[in-house]
């Protein structure tokens, strides 16, 4: 009995491991897939869905602030992927959008 018990506790300790690392994988493969085409610029849908997403977020304002702002800053009418991740990582670290930051431009590698 006990040896079944303990047999038991692994395995849902392992299926727990497989799950976790699974999800980490599965989520570090699809931030190197944006990167890769990152210097790509962005579909108007895409960004459509980043707006509602943000909206869902509370951070609609913050998010259109940045879009713009790096839309002045660089001249571009439209983002690139690799600008649209950096925006997520800014407004991951709560921070604002400040004109004198410097925004990362993209260019195929």
């Amino acid at each position: 009995m006990f040896i079944l018990l303990t047999a038991l506790c692994c395995t849902a300790v392992l299926y727990a491991l497989y799950q976790t690392l699974g999800s980490f994988w599965a989520e570090r493969h699809a931030y190197q897939h944006a990167r890769r085409h990152a210097h790509k610029t962005l579909h108007d849908q895409v960004l459509r869905q980043a707006l509602q997403e943000a909206d869902a977020a509370g951070l609609g304002s913050t998010f259109r602030a940045y879009v713009s702002g790096v839309m002045v800053v660089t001249g571009q009418v439209r983002l690139q992927v690799g600008q649209l991740l950096w925006i997520f990582e800014q407004l991951e670290q709560g921070k604002r959008f400040d004109p004198a930051q410097p925004v990362p431009r993209f260019t195929k590698a």
